[in-house]
Protein backbone atom coordinates (compact mmCIF):
# COMPACT_ATOMS: atom_id res chain seq x y z
CA UNK A 1 0.00 0.00 0.00
CA UNK A 2 1.77 3.37 -0.78
CA UNK A 3 1.96 5.81 2.12
CA UNK A 4 -0.66 8.87 2.58
CA UNK A 5 1.22 12.11 2.17
CA UNK A 6 -0.74 15.28 3.78
CA UNK A 7 0.60 18.98 3.64
CA UNK A 8 0.10 20.86 7.13
CA UNK A 9 0.43 24.62 6.42
CA UNK A 10 0.26 26.54 9.87
CA UNK A 11 3.19 28.06 11.29
CA UNK A 12 2.35 26.80 14.93
CA UNK A 13 3.51 23.07 14.91
CA UNK A 14 3.12 23.13 18.64
CA UNK A 15 -0.85 23.46 18.15
CA UNK A 16 -0.96 20.13 15.85
CA UNK A 17 1.15 18.34 17.07
CA UNK A 18 -0.83 15.76 19.05
CA UNK A 19 -2.59 15.55 15.61
CA UNK A 20 0.83 15.07 13.36
CA UNK A 21 1.94 12.44 16.17
CA UNK A 22 -1.22 10.23 15.38
CA UNK A 23 -1.19 11.08 11.79
CA UNK A 24 2.65 9.48 11.96
CA UNK A 25 1.61 6.27 13.69
CA UNK A 26 -1.17 5.36 11.18
CA UNK A 27 1.86 5.91 8.61
CA UNK A 28 0.84 9.03 7.05
CA UNK A 29 3.49 11.38 6.09
CA UNK A 30 3.07 14.42 7.40
CA UNK A 31 5.08 17.87 6.01
CA UNK A 32 5.27 20.78 7.77
CA UNK A 33 4.88 23.77 6.10
CA UNK A 34 5.09 27.55 8.12
CA UNK A 35 3.97 29.63 4.92
CA UNK A 36 1.79 30.09 2.04
CA UNK A 37 4.51 31.14 -0.25
CA UNK A 38 6.78 27.80 0.52
CA UNK A 39 3.00 25.90 0.26
CA UNK A 40 2.56 27.25 -3.06
CA UNK A 41 6.29 27.33 -4.59
CA UNK A 42 6.04 22.84 -3.18
CA UNK A 43 2.25 22.41 -4.79
CA UNK A 44 1.99 24.96 -7.81
CA UNK A 45 4.10 22.22 -9.79
CA UNK A 46 3.34 19.17 -7.54
CA UNK A 47 0.76 16.51 -9.40
CA UNK A 48 -2.37 16.00 -7.08
CA UNK A 49 -2.01 12.48 -6.99
CA UNK A 50 1.33 13.42 -5.08
CA UNK A 51 -0.84 14.30 -2.26
CA UNK A 52 -3.47 13.20 -0.08
CA UNK A 53 -4.54 16.12 1.75
CA UNK A 54 -3.90 19.52 2.02
CA UNK A 55 -4.07 21.31 5.79
CA UNK A 56 -4.50 25.12 5.54
CA UNK A 57 -4.56 27.33 8.58
CA UNK A 58 -6.62 30.36 7.55
CA UNK A 59 -4.84 32.96 9.74
CA UNK A 60 -1.57 32.17 7.97
CA UNK A 61 1.96 33.74 8.01
CA UNK A 62 1.93 34.84 4.19
CA UNK A 63 6.17 34.21 3.52
CA UNK A 64 8.29 36.01 1.36
CA UNK A 65 6.11 36.78 -2.00
CA UNK A 66 4.27 39.90 -0.89
CA UNK A 67 2.96 40.29 -4.09
CA UNK A 68 0.79 36.94 -4.08
CA UNK A 69 -0.03 37.31 -0.55
CA UNK A 70 0.36 40.73 0.02
CA UNK A 71 -1.19 42.56 3.19
CA UNK A 72 -4.02 44.05 0.95
CA UNK A 73 -4.95 40.67 -0.82
CA UNK A 74 -4.64 38.51 2.64
CA UNK A 75 -6.05 41.34 4.66
CA UNK A 76 -2.96 41.28 6.96
CA UNK A 77 -2.57 37.44 7.33
CA UNK A 78 -6.02 37.28 8.41
CA UNK A 79 -7.10 35.57 4.81
CA UNK A 80 -3.66 34.44 4.06
CA UNK A 81 -5.11 30.27 4.32
CA UNK A 82 -8.35 31.30 1.86
CA UNK A 83 -6.02 33.39 -0.42
CA UNK A 84 -3.30 30.19 -1.14
CA UNK A 85 -6.90 27.67 -0.78
CA UNK A 86 -7.74 29.63 -4.15
CA UNK A 87 -4.76 29.41 -6.03
CA UNK A 88 -4.19 26.20 -5.68
CA UNK A 89 -7.74 25.39 -6.76
CA UNK A 90 -7.15 27.61 -9.97
CA UNK A 91 -3.67 25.85 -10.12
CA UNK A 92 -5.38 22.38 -9.79
CA UNK A 93 -8.97 22.35 -10.38
CA UNK A 94 -9.34 19.15 -8.94
CA UNK A 95 -7.32 19.53 -5.73
CA UNK A 96 -10.40 21.37 -3.79
CA UNK A 97 -11.58 18.42 -2.76
CA UNK A 98 -8.12 17.82 -0.98
CA UNK A 99 -8.39 21.03 0.49
CA UNK A 100 -9.28 21.39 4.59
CA UNK A 101 -9.06 24.48 5.88
CA UNK A 102 -8.60 24.21 9.67
CA UNK A 103 -9.39 27.50 11.61
CA UNK A 104 -9.83 28.99 14.84
CA UNK A 105 -11.40 31.95 13.23
CA UNK A 106 -15.29 31.78 15.20
CA UNK A 107 -16.49 35.50 14.57
CA UNK A 108 -19.84 35.36 11.87
CA UNK A 109 -18.68 37.06 8.83
CA UNK A 110 -15.62 35.25 8.96
CA UNK A 111 -16.71 32.00 9.28
CA UNK A 112 -19.25 32.37 6.44
CA UNK A 113 -16.59 33.75 4.04
CA UNK A 114 -14.65 30.45 4.73
CA UNK A 115 -17.24 28.26 4.45
CA UNK A 116 -18.00 30.83 0.92
CA UNK A 117 -14.83 29.84 -0.07
CA UNK A 118 -14.80 25.82 0.83
CA UNK A 119 -18.29 25.77 -1.25
CA UNK A 120 -16.33 27.27 -3.89
CA UNK A 121 -13.69 25.34 -4.86
CA UNK A 122 -15.37 22.20 -2.75
CA UNK A 123 -13.06 21.71 -0.35
CA UNK A 124 -13.90 21.16 3.21
CA UNK A 125 -13.78 23.06 6.79
CA UNK A 126 -13.26 22.15 10.34
CA UNK A 127 -13.21 24.59 13.17
CA UNK A 128 -10.69 23.77 15.57
CA UNK A 129 -11.63 23.07 18.91
CA UNK A 130 -11.59 20.82 21.39
CA UNK A 131 -14.34 18.62 19.64
CA UNK A 132 -12.02 18.65 16.85
CA UNK A 133 -8.91 17.98 18.04
CA UNK A 134 -7.21 14.82 18.81
CA UNK A 135 -8.64 11.82 18.18
CA UNK A 136 -12.06 13.60 17.43
CA UNK A 137 -9.61 15.04 14.44
CA UNK A 138 -8.61 11.55 12.96
CA UNK A 139 -12.34 10.26 13.21
CA UNK A 140 -13.20 13.24 11.61
CA UNK A 141 -10.42 12.36 8.35
CA UNK A 142 -11.31 8.65 9.10
CA UNK A 143 -15.17 9.70 7.69
CA UNK A 144 -14.10 11.44 4.95
CA UNK A 145 -11.69 8.48 3.67
CA UNK A 146 -8.57 10.64 4.12
CA UNK A 147 -7.27 8.03 6.78
CA UNK A 148 -7.85 4.32 7.49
Amino acid sequence: MTRKRFIWVDEDERIWAPERWLLEGLGVEVVAISDATSAFRLLRDARPDEVNLIILDVMLLPGDDDVIFSDVETEGGIKTGLVLGKLLARQHVSIGNKLLFFSRVTDGPGTAEIIRVSKDIGAYYLQKSRKTQGLHFIKWLREKGFVE
